[in-house]
């Protein structure tokens, strides 16, 4: 299990009834924001926002309940009452993205307002709102999100873009400490057009540059009425119907100093980039060595040897690179994979 961040304790789950939406988070910056308030309605209290409760809030009474957070609840298609639960206050209403211009294209993209998925009802516009615009209506706009979850069947994507692309310098109030997200991959769950495939895409990459880690990994599945998807999606997701509950947290540049070394870390991403080319710039005469004579250097002609050496001796070094500070320093001790 990941760590979240330096000293911090491995992530972990609140039980839910309905086991499938049990989902890992870090709880460490949630106890620091309340010690010193037991207050919910007190501005230093931990901020909670969930949005795409539908029936089930069992997750936001526990965040209430166990940490003393001020939980908002959101969904554009219930009819809730407003005070869900001690801690927890419920809004009709829902999250879009804003309107995207893809770097790579120079259409702009519609903001995403709506599911095509049998199973939920069409979503009435005039609920739909951005993360700022809600903010600024529940006066949270100068008040630091602990954690933001989306569970809201494919807005996810245009939100985060929206999030980790905006390049007009936001305030840090508006960067939550931590996502907890649900991915979706079907055409009638977010990937619609190609489009949204190339504004997920940019979102992820948008993650990485600002030094967005995950800390938690786990998958699960949609309905078998959700397996539809554009050409080739399907190809790279590990089973039909695939989601992700994925968490993230950023790591700032103060965590990734080793005072015993004094080696300021590269970000997990911009290491592994490093070593990716490497091992590109390797090329086809490796494979083509390693399948000729082996993985044994002492087996290889002296001049593919004297090639490859110097390349292989690069990769190692950022791979060595990678598990001692990342994983010693940044405390990634164990990243969860898709099993």
């Amino acid at each position: 299990m990941s760590k979240c961040h330096i000293k911090q304790k491995p992530p972990r789950k609140l039980k839910r009834r309905k086991q499938w939406e049990e989902r890992s988070f870090c709880v460490d910056d949630l106890i620091t924001a309340t010690t010193t308030t037991t207050t919910t309605n007190n501005p230093s209290s931990c901020l909670v926002y969930s949005f795409g409760i539908h029936e089930s809030y069992e997750w936001e009474e526990k965040m209430a309940s166990f940490y003393s957070c001020e939980v908002h609840a959101f969904d554009p298609t219930m009819n809730h009452k407003t005070n869900l639960a001690p801690g927890v206050t419920f809004h009709k209403m829902g999250l879009q993205d804003h309107p995207i211009t893809s770097s790579s294209s120079s259409s702009t993209r519609r903001s995403r307002n709506t599911t095509n998925a049998a199973e939920y009802q069409a979503i009435d516009p005039t609920l739909l709102f951005s993360l700022e615009t809600i903010r600024k209506q529940l006066g949270h706009e100068h008040r630091t999100l602990q954690v933001l979850m989306l569970d809201c069947e494919g807005c996810e994507w245009g939100v985060l873009h929206t999030l980790a692309c905006n390049h007009h310098n936001p305030s840090s109030f508006m960067v939550p400490q931590q996502l907890v997200v649900e991915f979706h991959f079907q055409k009638n769950l977010g990937f619609e057009t190609y489009e949204d495939i190339q504004v997920a895409a940019e979102a992820i990459q948008c993650l990485w540059d600002n030094q967005w880690h995950i800390t938690s990994i786990e998958q699960s599945g949609a309905g078998r009425e959700n397996y539809i998807y554009l050409p080739g999606v399907s190809s790279i997701l590990h089973s039909p119907g695939m989601l992700l509950y994925v968490a993230l947290r950023r790591i700032t540049r103060e965590e990734e100093i080793d005072n015993k070394t004094k080696i300021i870390a590269s970000t997990p991403a911009e290491i592994l980039h490093e070593y990716a080319n490497a091992e590109h710039d390797l090329g086809e005469l490796y494979e083509d060595t390693i399948n000729r004579y082996g993985y044994d250097r002492n087996t290889w002609p002296i001049d593919r040897r004297d090639k490859l050496g110097p390349l292989l001796t690069k990769s190692e070094r950022i791979f060595e690179t990678y598990t001692s500070i990342v994983r010693d320093v940044a405390k990634f001790d164990e990243w969860e994979r898709i099993p």
